[in-house]
C-alpha cells in the first residue's frame, strides 16, 4: 500500500514538474510527457477502481455481443462508450485501449481549459487536479470524461467561441447524460462571462435565488432525476457517508475567503474570478442539496473543478516574494486531500496499484 502511494504521488508530481518546464521554456515535447503519465497510469490498469470490473464486462462481455439497437434497449445507453469499445475491439486490442481512451478524455480537456482560461499557476492547477479529482475517474469512468468536457465546453464559451463550445459538449453527454443539467444553469454561466461587473445589490439578489434552490432544490432534483434518461443511475441512490458533510464545511470555508476577496476587488486583474466563485457557489449548492442523495450530489462534481482550480489564484492576494511559499502550501493541501480521501477513506478503490504488466 505504502509503495502505491509513493507511485502516485510520485507521477502527479512528475507530470506537474514536466508541465512546468514545458510551459516556462515552451516545449511541447516536456508538456505531451506531462499529459501522458497520468494518462498511462489509468488506461492500462487493472483491477483498480471501483467499477473497473463493470467496465471490464462492457467492454469484453456486452458491447461485442450487442448491435446498436440492443445496446440502446439494454443500457448503459450512452453512445460514447460504444463508439469507443467497438473501436478497440475491431483493433483486437484489449480493455486497456478502453481505459486509455477515457483517460485521455479526462484529461485533455482539462489541459486546454486551463490554457483558455489563462489561469494562474496552471502547473500547480494541474497538480491540485491529479490530486484531488483525478483518481475519481478511476470509478466514475465516464462521469469523469463528462465533467471534463464540460470543463473545455465553459472555457470555449468563457473566449466567445460559442459554436465550437457545442463540440465539447455534445461529446459529454455522450459520456454521461448528467451532463445534461449543465443546461439548465447555462444562463447564470453566460451571466457572468459577459458581465464583468457587478452591484453588491446583484450578489445579494443571487444569493436570495441561491437560498430559494437549497430550499426548493432537494424536490426539484428528486423529480429531475426521476425521468426517463436518469433512470439507469438509480443504483446510486444511498444515503452519503459522514465525510461529506466535513468536506462540505472546508469547501464552504474555502468559497467564503475567495468571495470576500473578491468583494474586497482582490481578484480584479483576473477575468475568471466571478465566473468561478459562481460555479463554487453552485458546487456547494448541489452539495447542500446532496447531502440527502447521491444522486444529486454527484452532478456537484460538474462545478468541482472550477473551485478546486481557482485555489492557485490566492497568490493574487500576497505579494510577489509571498507567491511561491503559499504555492507550495496549496501543493500541500493536493497530497493531504489526496491522502485523506484516497489512502485513508479508500475513496474509488484505487489502493493498490497495479498494472496490466503487474503492481506494487
Amino acid at each position: 500500500m505504502q509503495e502505491s502511494l509513493i507511485f502516485y504521488i510520485s507521477i502527479f508530481l512528475a507530470s506537474a514538474v514536466f508541465m512546468r518546464i514545458g510551459q516556462k521554456r515552451k516545449n511541447r515535447l516536456f508538456l505531451l510527457i506531462s499529459l501522458l503519465i497520468p494518462i498511462l497510469a489509468s488506461g492500462l490498469r487493472y483491477n483498480v477502481g471501483t467499477d473497473f470490473k463493470n467496465y471490464e464486462n462492457i467492454y469484453n462481455g456486452i458491447v461485442p455481443n450487442l448491435d446498436l439497437k440492443g445496446y440502446m434497449t439494454y443500457g448503459p445507453t450512452e453512445l460514447g462508450i460504444y463508439f469507443i469499445s467497438n473501436i478497440g475491439i475491431a483493433l483486437n486490442l484489449d480493455s486497456w485501449f478502453m481505459f486509455t481512451a477515457f483517460s485521455a478524455l479526462t484529461i485533455l480537456p482539462i489541459y486546454y481549459g486551463i490554457k483558455n482560461f489563462n489561469l494562474k499557476h496552471p502547473s500547480t492547477a494541474y497538480l491540485l487536479y491529479l490530486l484531488v479529482i483525478f483518481p475519481v475517474s478511476f470509478n466514475a469512468v465516464r462521469q469523469l470524461a463528462a465533467m471534463s468536457m464540460v470543463f473545455l465546453s465553459v472555457s470555449l464559451l468563457y473566449k466567445r467561441k460559442n459554436i465550437a463550445a457545442i463540440v465539447p459538449f455534445i461529446v459529454a453527454v455522450l459520456m454521461h447524460k448528467s451532463s445534461l443539467i449543465l443546461a439548465i444553469f447555462l444562463p447564470i454561466i453566460l451571466l457572468f462571462i459577459y458581465k464583468t461587473n457587478f452591484k453588491f445589490r446583484e450578489i445579494f439578489s443571487m444569493f436570495i435565488v441561491g437560498t430559494a434552490i437549497l430550499l426548493g432544490g432537494s424536490a426539484i432534483f428528486s423529480t429531475f432525476m426521476q425521468s426517463s434518461i436518469f433512470s439507469d443511475y438509480s443504483q446510486y441512490s444511498s444515503t452519503s457517508n459522514a465525510a461529506a458533510g466535513s468536506m462540505l464545511m472546508l469547501k464552504f470555508i474555502i468559497f467564503s475567503v475567495f468571495l470576500t476577496l473578491i468583494i474586497m476587488g482582490k481578484f480584479h486583474k483576473l477575468a475568471y474570478s466571478r465566473l468561478f466563485i459562481a460555479m463554487s457557489f453552485l458546487e456547494i449548492t448541489m452539495l447542500v442539496i446532496g447531502l440527502s442523495s447521491v444522486d444529486i450530489s454527484r452532478f456537484a462534481m460538474y462545478f468541482s473543478v472550477f473551485s478546486l482550480l481557482f485555489i492557485p489564484s490566492i497568490t493574487e492576494v500576497f505579494t510577489r516574494q509571498m507567491q511561491r511559499p503559499i504555492l507550495l502550501l496549496v501543493s500541500l493541501y493536493g497530497l493531504i486531500m489526496f491522502f485523506m480521501q484516497y489512502f485513508v477513506l479508500k475513496g474509488s478503490d484505487i489502493f493498490p496499484y497495479q498494472s496490466i504488466f503487474g503492481g506494487f
